[in-house]
């Protein structure tokens, strides 16, 4: 599969047709090389960037890892060193595996679902003001979300000077028992005006 078959997925893919490669590449090229602004009908406006640095904690690698290796070893599956070494392929989907299989398997929505990133950031309708609950471990200031096919995808924000980051992207499957929104109910909703996709110049 190549990047531009994986982006226009509607579905997520099994993960057997997948790799950190490819999903490094997709990001590249659909959302690193650009800047999203968000007019805010309160005629706020915010600007979201997707720097290399962010890709890792995006896909959850370290949460995989953590609990198997040494403290001094996070720092290769994170940053910007994560990001080289999924360059180098140092970090593969095979090896994630290999060293945690239940976090593995725990964590790897984020990566058959990860075709949604640049479509949640392209013409998103509401932004959730976001406060963590007791019930939640989710840290961002806003929230992007869409739903799917029973599953609802999720971007947090955080800003950092005058930008806004991805901190955290995340899936909930929606099912009999939970309807997915966890994440959005009892939040405050502000609706997007306009969004434009800017080219980065730095």
């Amino acid at each position: 599969m190549d990047i531009h078959t994986f982006a226009k997925l509607i579905k997520n893919p099994p993960i057997d047709q997948l790799s950190l490669k490819l999903l490094q590449e997709y990001y590249d090229h659909y959302l690193y090389p650009n800047k999203y602004r968000f007019e805010l009908e309160n005629s706020n406006v915010m600007e979201l960037v997707f720097d290399k640095e962010n890709l890792c904690h995006l896909l959850g690698i370290e949460t995989i890892v953590k609990r198997a290796i040494p403290e001094s070893q996070h720092a290769n599956y994170k940053g910007i060193k994560g990001y080289h070494n999924i360059t180098n392929e140092t970090i593969t989907l095979e090896i994630l595996k290999r060293i945690d299989k239940k976090m593995f398997n725990s964590g790897k929505d984020k990566f058959i679902f990860f075709f949604w990133l640049h479509k949640l950031v392209q013409a998103p309708n509401l932004l959730l003001e976001y406060q963590a609950t007791s019930s939640t471990r989710i840290i961002c200031d806003f929230m992007l979300y869409d739903t799917g096919i029973d599953v609802i995808a999720h971007l947090g924000l955080v800003k950092r000077e005058e930008y806004y980051y991805p901190r955290s992207f995340f899936i909930e499957r929606i099912s009999l028992n939970n309807n997915g929104e966890k994440f959005i109910t009892g939040q405050t909703q502000l609706k997007v005006a306009t969004t434009t996709k800017i080219p980065r110049t730095t």
